[in-house]
């Protein structure tokens, strides 16, 4: 592997879920942002 694009997979993985988790928590109404 790259260890660029390695790195950019995981910031894309991390960006992506921290985006889903996001979602996920404003469609049950629990943010507090």
């Amino acid at each position: 592997f790259n260890g660029d694009g390695l790195s950019d997979l995981a910031w894309f993985y991390s960006g992506s879920n921290g985006l889903i988790l996001r979602l996920c928590i404003n469609e049950k109404g629990v943010t507090s942002d």
